[in-house]
């Protein structure tokens, strides 16, 4: 099954003209089979993380061992540590609660290895919560049949309509939570000039800063009526 999804989306990427190489692909645990990976890093590159059976070693390392420490978009402490290094299967040997995260990116610093590992967990909550919301009140094409093919396409739509959103923004801090609260307050109005020509023109209500800052860098203003 991974291996005929795998190559579909390589011909959806490279259809649009997107160099395969420079895409990173984040494995769930129990996807990241030796085959997976193999398949996977003959078109991209890869950031995992490692059952504990095959590292015992690198659970034993402290926690006052972790240089690198930061708050993830949840507010909750991460602590890291880097070793570069190759691991077979070895015995089982219970984790203590900790994740041995894995790429074939050299270049990637502890903390881009672990906030993208950490991303899959944010796109599965931001799909839980786009199921119950009506972005594209259009029916997918050519999808006329299966709730299940029909829900699938509507969410992938929405989380890439939002993604390119918070793109355009550039706010790391910013989720679609956050995003959607702060476009839901932008309210325009229909208000009397008496002054002007014209007898009314459309205004938008006053905002607080920070939605203020994302009807600005999303330039909103150009499509308020004239």
């Amino acid at each position: 099954m991974f291996s005929g999804l795998f190559d579909s989306i390589c011909k959806r990427v490279e259809e649009i003209e997107i160099p395969l190489k420079e895409m990173t692909i984040v494995f769930d645990r129990g996807m990241d089979s030796t085959d997976n990976i193999k398949q996977v890093l003959d078109k991209m590159h890869v950031v995992g993380a490692l059952p504990s059976s095959i590292c015992k070693d690198l659970y034993q390392i402290p926690l006052p061992d972790y240089e690198e420490e930061w708050e993830n978009g949840k507010k909750n402490k991460v602590k890291a540590h880097l070793i570069k290094g190759t691991w077979y299967e070895k015995e089982f040997l219970l984790g203590m609660g900790k994740t041995v995260a894995f790429t074939d990116k050299e270049e990637f610093t502890t903390k881009e290895i672990v906030e993208m590992y950490d991303s899959r967990n944010m796109i599965e909550d931001d799909m839980k919560w786009l199921k119950d919301k009506l972005l594209i009140p259009i029916k997918p094409v050519y999808a006329r049949k299966g709730k299940d093919k029909i829900s699938c396409v509507s969410l992938c739509n929405g989380a890439l309509l939002y993604n390119y959103l918070l793109h355009l923004i550039d706010d790391q801090e910013l989720t679609i939570q956050m995003l959607s609260s702060n476009l839901e307050k932008i309210r325009m109005g229909l208000v009397n000039n008496r002054k002007g020509e014209k007898s009314a023109e459309f205004v938008v209500e006053e905002m607080n800063k920070e939605t203020a800052e994302i009807f600005a860098k999303l330039q909103l203003g150009k499509y308020i009526p004239s």
